[in-house]
């Protein structure tokens, strides 16, 4: 049975000019699994999901130089559980046994970020704020076995996620195929 567990993955670029990424939530260890991605996520942007994705976190990026950092909390507040620094391409990063995840990314380092990460830590950003977004893709096998990859459209995340944790493969399939 899935566990039910919240996610948040608050993104921020801290570099002047950095492109879009796109960021994935995972229900396995190294990046395996099913994943949630929300693409296009730009500067100060939050990618917020749920339950069954709380294993990992990724992103894909188009240049060497992001750190992606994974937090035991909802919010990128606080230290964090993990740090890696990511070269282009798809970066991953586990956070086993924890009840709610969240990630963020930059590129940079110094007192620059230092003095941004403090003003970020004390913002009240929740679900619900404008700089939040819900996963727009979802990957998967389906009843099957055939791999999809779907678009889940603005307000219907909840229900997918429902879904998901009645592995109902069927209903998923439903969804739009997701095309760029």
């Amino acid at each position: 049975m899935i566990t039910t567990n919240f996610i948040t993955f608050f993104v921020t670029s801290l570099a002047a000019g950095s492109s879009a990424v796109t960021l994935a939530l995972w229900t396995g260890n190294g990046c395996t699994g099913l994943a949630v991605r929300c693409s296009n996520i730009l500067q100060d942007q939050c990618c917020s999901g749920g339950r069954p994705f709380n294993v990992a976190i990724s992103g894909d990026f188009t240049h060497a130089g992001r750190d992606l950092y994974g937090y035991s909390n909802n919010g990128c507040r606080g230290t964090a559980a993990v740090s890696v620094r990511c070269g282009a391409g798809l970066c991953c990063a586990a956070l086993p046994g924890t009840n709610s995840v969240a990630g963020n990314w930059y590129q940079g380092t110094g007192p620059r970020l230092k003095r941004d990460l403090t003003a970020l830590e004390a913002r009240d950003d929740t679900d619900s704020g404008v700089n939040c977004t819900k996963p727009d893709q979802a990957e998967f096998y389906d009843h099957a076995g055939v791999h999809r990859v779907i678009h889940i459209p603005e307000g219907t995340f909840e229900t997918a996620l429902e879904l998901f944790e009645k592995e109902d493969w069927a209903s998923l399939t439903e969804f739009p195929a997701w095309s760029e």
